[in-house]
């Protein structure tokens, strides 16, 4: 994560990783799986990764950018 000075990363959504991890449970087992992120980090990926979703990356941002002031 881009931390300098505690001013947070360029991209709440995945902390400028360019990829976040989600899991899907199906047949009892639990599975991580990654999408890429619509930042700039994220279009660097290949195109045949499936992009996050508008409403589920607006979730992450608000989660990812909550913890983060929490740490402060």
């Amino acid at each position: 994560m881009n931390n300098n000075n505690n001013k947070g990363p360029k991209c709440w959504i995945c902390n400028d990783t360019g990829f976040v991890t989600l899991e899907k449970k199906a047949n009892q087992y639990t599975y991580e799986y990654a999408e890429r992120c619509t930042c700039k980090e994220g279009q660097k990926a290949s195109s045949k990764i499936r992009s996050i979703e508008r409403e589920l990356a607006e979730i992450m941002a608000m989660e990812n950018y909550i913890k983060f002031n929490e740490g402060k």
